[in-house]
């Protein structure tokens, strides 16, 4: 329910069918998957998040990069501290889960990943 509110595309592609997809992927070219999780505070960074997305990964050949939310003017959304992405990373790490906690760059000129997407003219 979370992804479907926070991906809308899990309307037409659900996990489970991308999963089934990364498999067949990974059979054919023997290549890692990497997943790119975002993290917005509050809504997708909690222990449990963090379990359900290391039972998820698990079930591929598969590493994540973690990426903290880039806010932008008249987002509802935040980034979470640094100390719980740390945290989230650490859970994953001790479930087994290849993890890289990717570090933003830009954000102080609202050029973060995702912010200009989010900035209007």
């Amino acid at each position: 329910q979370l992804r479907t509110r926070l991906v809308p595309v899990n309307a037409k592609y659900p996990i489970e069918k991308v999963i089934d997809a990364c498999n067949e992927y990974y059979e054919k070219t023997k290549r890692i998957i990497t997943f790119e999780y975002v993290l917005l505070k509050g809504e997708n960074d909690s222990i449990s998040s963090a379990r359900k997305l290391a039972a998820l990964t698990r079930r591929v050949r598969a590493k994540v990069n973690l990426i903290a939310c880039s806010p932008y003017p008249g987002s509802s959304q935040k980034a979470p501290d640094l100390k719980d992405l740390e945290k989230f990373a650490g859970i994953l790490r001790s479930m087994a889960v290849m993890v890289t906690i990717r570090r933003s760059k830009g954000a102080d000129i609202l050029a973060a990943c995702g912010q200009l997407a989010g900035k209007r003219v």
